[in-house]
C-alpha cells in the first residue's frame, strides 16, 4: 500500500499518475514523457534520468548523482529509495 499511497521514485510516481480517474471519465491520462531505453545500451547512472522531471537541481544542471552513477539507496519507511 505504501507504494501506492506515497511513491517516492519519479518513475513510480509517473506510473500512479498515469492511471485513469474513474471520477472524470474522458480525461486526457498523464504520460511518463520519453521513450523506454533499449536494455541493451541503457543510460549511465539511473536508467530513468534521461524521462525524469527531477533531474536538475535549483540551478538547472542534472544531478551528477543520477546521470554519473547509479544513486544509492537510503531507508524510506519500509521501503528504499534513491531519489
Amino acid at each position: 500500500r505504501e507504494i501506492i499511497n506515497d511513491p517516492q521514485h519519479p518513475y513510480t510516481q509517473g506510473l500512479i499518475n498515469a492511471l485513469p480517474q474513474m471520477a472524470t471519465p474522458g480525461e486526457k491520462l498523464n504520460q511518463i514523457r520519453g521513450s523506454m531505453p533499449s536494455l541493451s545500451n541503457l543510460p549511465s547512472g539511473c536508467a530513468f534520468h534521461p524521462r525524469c522531471d527531477f533531474i536538475n537541481r535549483a540551478d538547472g544542471q542534472p544531478r551528477p548523482a543520477c546521470t554519473q552513477q547509479v544513486p544509492d539507496f537510503v531507508e524510506s519507511g519500509n521501503c528504499r529509495v534513491a531519489c
